[in-house]
C-alpha cells in the first residue's frame, strides 16, 4: 500500500527528501516501540509545497502582526486572527477569567462574538509568547499567516492543491498529514476528490480542524466526511495548542472520526516525528496494512 506524507507549514527552503527523513524515523520508532514488524509500503509519496506556499505568502500582507503593537491605519480587526489566537490560547490555559481581566485592562471593546479591538489579540500574543516557550511571537505571526492565506486567497489555494492532488491519487493510500496540511488533506479529499480515491486510512497529526473560523472556510458546505476514507484518526497531544481542540468529533468538527488524544511529545509537542512514533499509531497503520 502507497504511503502519502502531507506537510504542514514552515517547510520553505527544505525538500521532499528531509520530509522522508524527519517522518519515516518516527513511524520506524512507533512500529519498534509497538513489537511489531514494519508494514512493507509500496511508493511513498510527499507532495512538497513549502516553497511555493512561502513564495506566494510573502509576496503580498496576509495579516497584521498578532504579538506588537504599532499597527499601521490601513490594518483593520480581522475576526478570523482573533479567534484563531483566542482558541490556541485557551488550549494553552487562558481562562475565561483571564479573558474578563484582559478585557477591563485594555478597557476593550466586547460583544457576543467577541472582542473588537486589537488590544485584546496583542494580550492574548503575549500571553501565548509567556506561557509557550516553543511558539515564539514571530512563529504565531507566521503560523496566522500562513492558514489564513491558505483560506482566504484562492490563488494560494489552488497552487497548493495542484501541487498535492496528484500524489493522493486514486488509490489505495493511507494519507499522513500534520498542522495545516491536515487542513489541505481534508479539503481535497473532502472537497476536490471525495469518492475518487481510496484512502484506508487517513491520519491528521496535531490539526486546527476544529477552529469555527476554519471550518467556516471550508467549501462547498456542509462539511462532510471524505467518501474514499474508510478509517480517520486524529492524533493530539494537549500541550499541542495548534490542535486547536482536544479531538475532532462530532461536536468540534464531523462524527466518526477516531482520536488519541493522550499523547506525550514532552517539549515538542508539535513535532511530527514524535506523534508518529507512538506504539498506538503504529498498531492502527498495522492493523490496515495487514487486510
Amino acid at each position: 500500500m502507497d504511503l502519502v506524507l502531507i506537510h504542514g507549514r514552515a517547510q520553505g527552503g527544505r525538500s521532499a527528501d528531509e520530509i522522508r527523513d524527519q517522518w519515516i524515523p518516527g513511524l520506524k520508532q512507533g512500529f519498534s516501540s509497538a513489537g511489531i514488524s514494519e508494514p512493507s509500503f509500496g511508493e511513498i509519496r510527499i507532495p512538497f509545497y513549502g516553497d511555493k506556499l512561502d513564495e506566494l505568502t510573502e509576496s503580498a500582507s496576509t495579516t497584521v502582526s498578532v504579538a506588537h503593537r504599532g499597527l499601521e491605519q490601513h490594518e483593520t480587526f480581522d475576526p478570523f486572527v482573533a479567534d484563531f489566537v483566542r482558541q490556541m490560547a485557551m488550549r494553552r490555559g487562558l481562562s475565561d477569567e483571564d479573558l474578563e481581566r484582559i478585557y477591563d485592562e485594555q478597557g476593550l471593546e466586547v460583544t457576543e462574538r467577541g472582542p473588537l479591538d486589537w488590544g485584546w489579540v496583542h494580550a492574548v500574543a503575549s500571553f501565548l509568547d509567556t506561557n509557550t516557550p516553543w511558539l515564539t511571537n514571530q512563529v504565531l505571526d507566521r503560523v496566522v499567516a500562513d492558514v489564513k492565506a491558505y483560506l482566504e486567497r484562492p490563488n494560494v489555494r489552488a497552487a497548493v492543491h495542484d501541487i498535492v492532488m496528484p500524489a493522493i491519487g486514486s488509490g489505495p493510500a493511507i494519507v499522513i498529514s500534520h498542522s495545516l496540511g491536515t487542513v489541505v488533506a481534508y479539503w481535497i479529499l473532502a472537497k476536490e476528490l471525495n469518492q475518487n480515491t481510496d484512502v484506508p486510512l487517513f491520519i491528521t497529526v496535531g490539526s486546527p480542524l476544529g477552529l469555527n473560523a476554519i471550518k467556516t472556510k471550508i467549501v462547498p458546505p456542509p462539511r462532510n466526511f471524505p467518501g474514499g476514507v474508510t478509517k480517520w484518526l486524529n492524533l493530539t497531544d494537549p500541550q499541542d495548542i495548534v490542535a486547536l481542540t482536544e479531538e475532532l468529533n462530532a461536536d468540534t468538527f464531523l462524527p466518526n472520526i477516531e482520536n488519541i488524544a493522550d499523547i506525550e511529545n514532552d517539549d515538542e509537542p508539535h513535532a511530527i516525528e514524535r506523534y508518529l512514533a507512538d506504539p498506538r499509531v503504529a498498531r492502527v497503520i498495522a492493523g490496515v496494512t495487514s487486510r
